[in-house]
């Protein structure tokens, strides 16, 4: 389990991280959350199609190609005439005015016959000279969505050709191999799984762990530390909210005796380096006295780092609302002995 909470760490520091940068207003994580269940999603389809399709290419013909529809989906290879006067390429205009080629078909025929399949061939296959024979190995599959309104501009049959409409050559492609695709998908898999429990979890990973191992006597000499890392929901002003993870605070006392954790954070907004909202000054964490309740401690994960940390109920003191805490520490001295100081602000219920 620790090794579980060690990787959901790593991934929430991650995934917090990447929220607050934006791409058209959407955040960063939820891009890679997406990019990932597409991955596994195409993983496990590679899985199944690698694991249907033949591995050892099928020796065919143009002729059976055209004739025979359970080679939909075949790893096969065909020999035949490529036609360089029948040929279709598909690509888009760079600013410079050059035309980029990203696919080419041929069609090709069988010698001295009227029947011809298109083949997806590289781009330096095609040689506007003269027709050529050639063996082709590939995957026998669905028409291209760039090639098929152009096939259907054509009249082959009134050009005394019967052409396949539907199914065409990839020359070059090879069925999946369902053991690369079966890793592919444990580690996609395996991080969108991390990256949702994450989100949903407010990027907070906290391992429940009663017994710390301290006694009273061990916490001779450990002072209250200057600094706690604190995460939570912040107040600015009064009035302003926001919530913060494991931010540095400075522990102080107010003078309605309330305690308070206080954090100088800058968190205005802002868009092409403009500012949008001034969010900047001294935020805290104010505790209304007597109101800590269900004090637990445990370890706290973030970024592939694990601190001693304590989570806990308390009333707001500054609208009086129920929230709750985490704190975490250097030591686990420094944690005791701020528990110490949390259980004297406790209702009467157990720390454990």
């Amino acid at each position: 389990m620790e090794f579980v909470y060690r990787f959901l760490g790593l991934i929430a520091g991650w995934n917090e991280s990447l929220s607050r940068h934006r791409i058209n207003l959407i955040p960063w994580n939820w891009i890679a959350m997406f990019g990932l269940a597409a991955l596994s999603m195409t993983s496990l389809a590679c899985i199944q199609q690698g694991m249907t399709m033949n591995h050892t290419p099928i020796k065919t013909s143009v002729h059976e190609l055209l004739t025979n529809p359970t080679m939909k989906d075949k790893y096969v290879t065909v020999s035949g005439e490529l036609e360089p006067d029948i040929a279709y390429q598909y690509g888009k205009k760079r600013s410079s005015g050059n035309f980029q080629v990203e696919n080419t078909w041929m069609l090709m025929t069988q010698p001295n016959t009227a029947e011809g399949v298109f083949v997806e061939v590289p781009n330096e296959y095609y040689d506007e000279k003269k027709p050529r024979l050639a063996t082709l190995t590939g995957t026998w599959v669905s028409v291209d969505d760039h090639l098929a309104p152009e096939i259907a501009k054509e009249n082959f049959k009134k050009e005394g050709l019967t052409v396949d409409s539907a199914d065409m050559l990839n020359a070059g492609a090879s069925p999946p191999e369902p053991a690369v695709w079966a890793v592919t998908l444990v580690v996609s898999g395996a991080l969108f799984l991390a990256f949702l429990v994450s989100f949903l979890r407010q990027y907070v990973i906290f391992q429940v762990k009663p017994n710390s191992g301290f006694s009273s006597l061990d916490l001779s000499g450990v002072s209250l530390p200057s600094m706690i890392r604190v995460t939570g929901e912040f107040a600015l002003e009064m009035h302003d909210r926001k919530r913060f993870l494991n931010v540095p605070t400075h522990p102080t006392m107010l003078e309605n005796g309330h305690f308070a954790l206080l954090s100088n954070i800058d968190a205005s907004s802002r868009f092409f380096g403009i500012r949008t909202n001034n969010r900047s000054g001294v935020w805290l964490v104010a505790i209304s006295p007597a109101s800590v309740q269900n004090l637990t401690r445990g370890t706290f994960y973030l970024g592939g780092g694990a601190a001693p940390a304590v989570r806990f109920r308390y009333e707001d003191g500054v609208n009086s609302s129920t929230k709750t805490a985490i704190l975490s520490f250097a030591t686990l001295g420094e944690r005791e002995v701020v528990l110490a100081e949390l259980e004297r602000m406790s209702t009467p219920t157990a720390a454990y």
